[in-house]
């Protein structure tokens, strides 16, 4: 396993980095990064993902649901909102700025919600105490 990937060695336009997990020898989590200057739609087969500004803003589109990202500046300017999308679900993203799409493997199917910026701050998502560090999916209800 290589524990170094140089820049530009991993990505394919749209996309700047893209490390899944076969290509890093991991078993469940996948990074991507966009870069966008106005619309991309891509498909989350069977990761759930985030959409994350690391400069810039955008909205998502997923599964009849739209959030509109604030973003940021850069990374060091301000905490970021964020969307999660699902399992199986074509996503939209359209905007400028450049994007981080974490990923990771999982079973049970979710529904897209945004992610504000004060969820990271305060540790709480609608109104649940959590470790912030924790994905979305391990305070929600599952769908069935």
């Amino acid at each position: 396993m290589k524990h170094y990937l140089p820049a530009g060695s991993t990505g394919a336009r749209p996309y700047t980095l893209e490390v899944t997990p076969e290509t890093a020898g991991w078993t469940y989590s996948a990074l991507r990064v966009l870069e966008l200057d106005g619309s991309h739609t891509f498909e989350t087969g069977p990761y759930e993902t985030l959409v994350l500004p690391l400069s810039g803003s955008c909205r998502v589109a997923c599964d009849g649901e739209t959030f509109e990202l604030r973003g940021r500046r850069d990374v060091f300017s301000r905490v970021t909102d964020f969307a999660y999308v699902p399992r199986d679900a074509s996503v939209t993203v359209t905007g400028h700025g450049r994007f981080a799409l974490p990923a990771a493997r999982c079973e049970n199917r979710l529904r897209a919600r945004y992610g504000p910026a004060e969820a990271w701050v305060r540790g709480t998502w609608e109104g649940q105490e959590t470790d912030p560090r924790l994905p979305l999916s391990s305070t929600t209800e599952r769908e069935t």
